[in-house]
């Protein structure tokens, strides 16, 4: 399943010791959120940190409804898309994964409009993208991951790791439905994104290998 570079636990710890010294910043930088409201959201964070090591699972379920109602009511499409990408972590079953991924996109309620709200959606689309892969989906896994790679160009989204997070997984699937002409355009467009060794290492491997699926094995080599 597709991490994001700190795991959640890291995540809601950071969050929690920045709240306890500073409340009134997030007031300060999302001027739909007060004081109040800061306060407020610290303690849904505490809360889903508490009852996500402690249980029970209807608890987690029960604080990240309200988390969402709460960014909801404040118009916070960026803040709605992260609860919902952090909460589908939560579970071991890829299917309960996906209904909470689903959930968070079929509730968006207006057109996006920042930069921080379209890259939440492709952190969305790349998870979607993974969910559907550990299911068996593999054409509806294309699917998402080629809307997240359409939002990372339109978007011109910065610190995303989209060799690691998109096209890798993304020309595997090519691959497995037989479309090796597709699959070396997204290797050979992974490359153009990476200077690592290692990993250019490997996509120069996955390039060989529908090369050997259409029997041209002087090129594979």
């Amino acid at each position: 399943m597709l991490m994001r570079p700190s795991p959640l636990w890291f995540i809601l710890l950071i969050l929690d010791i920045w709240l306890l010294s500073a409340n009134s910043l997030y007031a300060q930088a999302n001027p739909s959120y007060t004081s109040q409201d800061s306060a407020y959201w610290q303690t849904l964070v505490k809360q889903i940190d508490r009852v996500i090591t402690s249980g029970p699972a209807d608890s987690v379920h029960f604080y990240y409804e309200k988390k969402a109602v709460f960014h909801r009511q404040k118009d916070d499409l960026t803040s709605w898309l992260d609860t919902y990408w952090d909460w589908q972590y939560y579970f071991d079953a890829p299917e309960r994964s996906l209904e909470v991924i689903e959930e968070g996109l079929s509730g968006i309620w207006r057109p996006l409009k920042t930069y921080s709200e379209w890259e939440s959606l492709l952190w969305i689309y790349s998870s979607k993208g993974y969910v559907h892969f550990e299911l068996g989906q593999v054409a509806t896994s294309i699917s998402a991951l080629e809307e997240a790679d359409r939002i990372f160009y339109a978007q011109d989204i910065e610190g995303f790791n989209i060799v690691e997070y998109v096209y890798q997984l993304l020309g595997t699937c090519v691959t497995m439905i037989g479309d090796n002409e597709k699959a070396r355009y997204i290797y050979e467009k992974a490359l153009r994104h990476t200077s690592d060794r290692g990993i250019r290492g490997g996509l120069y491997n996955n390039i060989g290998l529908p090369y050997w699926n259409e029997g041209n094995n002087e090129q594979a080599m």
